[in-house]
């Protein structure tokens, strides 16, 4: 499973021309087949993303 982060799908979503904010760009990802998860790193909550 390849976890990607945000910056990550941020970088994919714009170059495919979706407007630069986070709404728009979870809404991109969860209709192209990405699914979002949480994970607490060193007491920080991190969202991550993956596809199957």
């Amino acid at each position: 499973m390849n976890l990607l982060t945000f910056a990550d799908i941020r970088i994919i979503a714009v170059k495919e021309g979706v407007p630069d904010n986070k709404v728009e760009i979870g809404i991109w990802a969860k209709n192209n087949g990405y699914y979002q998860i949480k994970k607490r790193i060193d007491g920080k909550v991190k969202t991550f993303y993956f596809k199957q």
